[in-house]
């Protein structure tokens, strides 16, 4: 947005009325959006978006800041995963496992990590941002549904990032349909009731 206004600022051709619009729509983007990278959960939902990734960033140096404390935050993230090695089967011996497919287990599970949340999270998000992005008009919370089971620890990130409700008409609603509902005439609601009926009110 802010460089399609700097093209119409730098359009000498235009009417002026435009030009003072795009300058005056400039600077407000400037004051609301200037610093908008430094938010690590803006940018980390940025880069979580499989739409953009790195490609929503203007300031690769804060690309790389988010990257690394996204990293640091996959070290605390814990997930339930297959340990190859340890599976057997009740109509094949143990040696027949060990002897034929314990080279090929161990390095399945080395090359996922294994126990080791450190490395098998670096390794998950090197493969997402490896990946190729998706069409902007795709929907990212589908994408992500569909490969929870690929990025287990990226994930359980993504569902405390993508998560964030990009406009306040919702809560401003609400407190509309509050203020319907807790009058002068009907002050002598209790607060139970009045929480039941926003409730209905929102959701009918």
């Amino acid at each position: 947005m802010l460089k399609v206004t700097q093209t119409f600022i730098n359009d000498t051709n235009l009417p002026r009325e435009v030009l003072n619009m795009a300058k005056a729509l400039n600077e407000k983007l400037m004051i609301r959006f200037d610093r908008i990278e430094d938010n690590l959960l803006n940018a980390q939902a940025t880069i979580l978006d499989p739409r953009f990734k790195k490609y929503g960033f203007i300031n690769e140096d804060k690309y790389n800041r988010s990257i690394s404390e996204l990293r640091n935050k996959l070290q605390s993230v814990r997930t339930e995963l297959l340990d190859l090695p340890q599976q057997s089967s009740s109509s094949v011996p143990q040696y027949s496992n060990s002897a034929i497919w314990g080279d090929f287990d161990n390095s399945v599970v080395n090359a996922i990590g294994g126990n080791n949340s450190t490395v098998a999270g670096i390794i998950e998000l090197d493969k997402y941002l490896n990946e190729q992005i998706i069409n902007r008009h795709e929907n990212p919370l589908l994408w992500w549904s569909e490969r929870q089971k690929v990025y287990p620890r990226l994930y359980e990130i993504v569902k405390t990032r993508l998560c964030i409700i990009a406009t306040s008409v919702p809560c401003e609603r609400l407190f509309s349909k509050a203020g319907q509902v807790i009058t002068d005439r009907r002050n002598r609601l209790e607060s139970k009731k009045i929480s039941k009926i926003l409730f209905l009110n929102h959701n009918m």
